[in-house]
């Protein structure tokens, strides 16, 4: 059973006063080492980076009514770098996802399980949380109501940062030149779920949909995969809800930074705290699959945090290596078991 994080933190150190890096200050004295980053959100760092300068720029300009402001194809560009070019279209939903809640694992998983590879997360389909069918007809049934708050998540496949995406050996160009994505895999999912790499409490989340082929191509890759038919395999996907533009400029940017960072971050990076983490973990790049048994973990991660360690408070969660951590830091984890 999950337990409520930041009420175990504030009972512990009082209430966290500043975040920088993948730091948490609290109003105590106590400078906590967070190897949760809010399931993803702070993945790069807690500061925000350029995303949170986009933020306030856009801020001070006051347009943030409902009105369209351009920054919703910025978002859906930034995306679609990102990811194989069939996902054509994205969409962004408030609702139960969240990743930052303790049961994020319980509302994006529903019946399914943590698709793993290799220890090197170089697998094929270790990027995601696979819940049920993506077929078209249950991702049909997943968005025949209206509105972000009834989304189907169970037919949404999570993608996580620098494990692959279910697709084929091909190198997709990127804006960035010196940046190469390669998706190997067999199967692709018919929808993809993003968790924003960008620091903000929020249950917001992006999708992206995987446009069906036309009739009598054999495959997705190379010329054919720009011959991809606009429809669908779902075409009742509701509207984007409204997001304030401030908000929708710094996930655009975010995402942009992220592309950079699977270019500048790798292996050797991760790789750098294996042998404090080991014994407890399941390393696949830097996400951190639990290895101890799920009835000790609760009583674990209270204890990492008693140390000054912050890691995910769900068994199902993965938790995050902080690459930017001072190893002194992460040595205290071991530990804890």
């Amino acid at each position: 059973m999950s337990f409520e994080l930041a009420a175990e933190i504030q009972k512990r150190y009082g209430n966290v006063r500043r975040a920088r890096g993948c730091y948490l200050y609290t109003e105590k004295g106590v400078r906590l080492t967070d190897c949760f980053l809010d399931s993803g959100r702070a993945l790069l760092g807690w500061d925000g980076g350029k995303a949170r300068t986009v933020f306030k720029d856009t801020l001070e300009r006051g347009a943030t009514g409902a009105y369209c402001g351009g920054y919703e194809s910025r978002l859906a560009t930034a995306v679609r770098h990102l990811l194989p070019r069939e996902y054509t279209e994205i969409r962004w939903y408030y609702g139960d996802c969240a990743s930052g809640s303790a049961n994020s694992a319980t509302c994006a998983v529903s019946g399914g399980s943590v698709l793993c590879g290799s220890a090197d997360g170089a697998s094929a389909g270790s990027a995601f949380h696979a819940g049920g069918s993506a077929d078209a007809a249950s991702a049909g049934a997943a968005f025949g109501a209206s509105g972000g708050a009834a989304l189907g998540v169970r037919d949404a496949v999570l993608w996580r940062p620098w494990l692959d995406i279910c697709a084929e050996s091909t190198p997709k160009p990127t804006r960035y030149p010196e940046i190469t994505i390669i998706h190997p895999g067999a199967e692709r999912p018919a929808i993809i779920r993003l968790v924003p790499p960008y620091p903000w409490a929020t249950t917001l989340c992006i999708y992206a949909f995987r446009a069906k082929p036309e009739q009598g191509a054999t495959s997705a890759t190379g010329a054919n995969a720009a011959q991809l038919a606009p429809t669908l395999q779902n075409a009742n996907i509701p509207p984007s809800d409204v997001v304030p533009a401030p908000l929708l400029a710094a996930y655009a940017r975010a995402f942009c930074d992220l592309k950079t960072a699977l270019g500048t971050f790798g292996e050797n990076d991760f790789k750098c705290f294996a042998k404090q983490l080991s014994p407890l973990f399941d390393r696949r790049a830097c996400w951190l699959f639990p290895k101890i048994p799920r009835a000790d973990y609760d009583t674990f991660a209270l204890r990492c945090l008693d140390a000054g360690i912050v890691v995910s408070p769900d068994y199902d969660t993965p938790s995050i290596i902080p690459w930017r951590a001072n190893k002194g830091d992460i040595k205290r984890i071991a530990e804890c078991f």
